[in-house]
C-alpha cells in the first residue's frame, strides 16, 4: 500500500531560547551568556525536522499559540519539509517556551519549559495516521496517543516512542508501541531495576515491540523482539549542547527503521546523528547532513 508521509509525528511544538553559560546563576544574581541561539524546539518536532532534512516524508499534527513563537515554529517546520497540514495556530492559546541554560564546559543543560496552555489537537485529523508508515509520539498527552495508538494499529501502522522523563502516565501507551526507545531516566524510573539489561528485559515484557534505552555517555542497549540484547557504544565528538541529542537518535533510529536495517545498525545511526547535534548551541544548532551521519558512521565508536 502506497502511503503519503514517512513518518507522522504528534507531540508537543516548543519555541526554545538556549544560552550558554560559564555557571549556573546563584539565587538573586545577574551572570552574563557567553553564547545565544533561538529557534523550533520540542522532542518530536526535533526528530522529524532531521529526517526532513534527510529526505523522509514527514508531517507534524499539532497545535501552537497565533502568536510570533507559534508562526516561527510553523515556517521552521516549512523551510526544513515538514508538512503543517495539520499544526494549527490557535488564538486563544500560548506557543510552549523552553529557556535553556547550558554549561559551556560540558555541554550539560537545564530548562524550565512554559507549556500550560498546551493542548494535543482536539481531534485526530482524518486520514493522517493512515497515510503514514511510522507514527512518532512523545506521551505528552498519554490519552490521546493512545487514541493514535490505537488508529495506527488498526491501519497496520508502526508506533515509535519518544519518553524521557520519568512520567508513569506514559506507561499505558508502551503495550501499543512497535519502537519503545526511551531514556535510562524513565527505564529506571518505570522498571525499578539496577541494571542496563535488566531494565531492557522489564521493558520488554510490557511491549512486543523493539526496546531501545540511550544511556547518556555510555552509548545505548537494546533488543528486538525474539532477538538477544545488543549494545552500541558512542562516537566522540566535541561537546557543546546535550540538547536535542535524543530527539537526533529518534531520527538516526527511524531513518535506519524505514530502511529495513538491523536493530544494531539502527542504534549505530542513532549514535552518530545524536553525537552531531551535541556539536552546536541549540537542539537544531547542528542538524547533520545524512552524508555526515554516514561518514561518522564509519568511524571509531568507544564503548558498547
Amino acid at each position: 500500500m502506497s502511503r503519503q508521509f514517512d513518518v507522522v509525528g504528534i507531540g508537543l511544538a516548543v519555541y526554545d531560547i538556549s544560552m550558554q553559560v560559564d555557571e549556573y546563576p546563584k539565587l538573586d544574581t545577574k551572570i552574563d551568556a557567553s553564547e545565544f541561539w533561538h529557534g523550533g524546539g520540542g522532542p518530536v518536532p526535533n526528530t522529524l525536522v532531521a529526517l526532513a532534512r534527510w529526505g523522509i516524508r514527514t508531517a507534524f499534527v499539532g497545535r501552537g499559540g497565533e502568536d510570533h513563537w507559534g508562526r516561527a515554529l510553523k515556517d521552521a517546520f516549512t523551510s526544513a519539509g515538514v508538512d503543517v497540514s495539520h499544526f494549527e495556530l490557535d488564538p486563544t492559546i500560548s506557543t510552549p517556551i523552553a529557556s535553556i541554560l547550558v554549561k559551556a564546559s560540558t555541554g550539560e543543560r537545564t530548562a524550565v519549559l512554559a507549556s500550560h496552555h498546551y493542548s494535543q489537537p482536539g481531534v485526530l485529523p482524518a486520514g493522517i495516521i493512515e497515510n503514514a508508515r511510522i507514527v512518532h509520539l512523545d506521551a505528552r498527552d498519554p490519552n490521546f496517543c493512545l487514541e493514535v495508538a490505537d488508529c495506527a494499529r488498526a491501519a497496520g501502522v508502526e508506533v515509535s516512542l519518544d519518553v524521557g522523563s520519568p512520567r508513569m502516565d506514559a506507561v499505558p501507551v508502551m503495550a501499543k508501541t512497535d519502537h519503545l526507545v526511551v531514556a535510562l531516566r524513565f527505564a529506571n524510573a518505570v522498571t525499578n531495576e539496577s541494571s542496563n539489561r535488566e531494565m531492557v528485559e522489564s521493558l520488554r515484557r510490557r511491549t512486543e515491540g523493539t526496546v531501545v534505552i540511550t544511556l547518556g555517555m555510555s552509548g545505548s542497549i537494546g533488543a528486538a523482539p525474539g532477538e538477544t540484547i545488543v549494545s552500541c557504544g558512542i562516537f566522540p565528538v566535541e561537546t557543546v549542547d546535550t540538547t536535542g541529542a535524543g530527539d537526533l537518535y529518534h531520527a538516526g533510529y527511524l531513518y535506519g527503521t524505514l530502511q529495513g536495517w538491523p536493530l544494531e545498525r539502527r542504534m549505530r545511526f542513532g549514535a552518530a546523528s545524536s553525537a552531531l547535534a551535541t556539536t552546536a548551541l541549540g537542539a537544531r544548532g547542528c542538524i547533520p547532513e545524512l552524508d555526515q551521519v554516514e561518514q561518522l558512521v564509519r568511524g571509531l565508536m568507544v564503548g558498547g
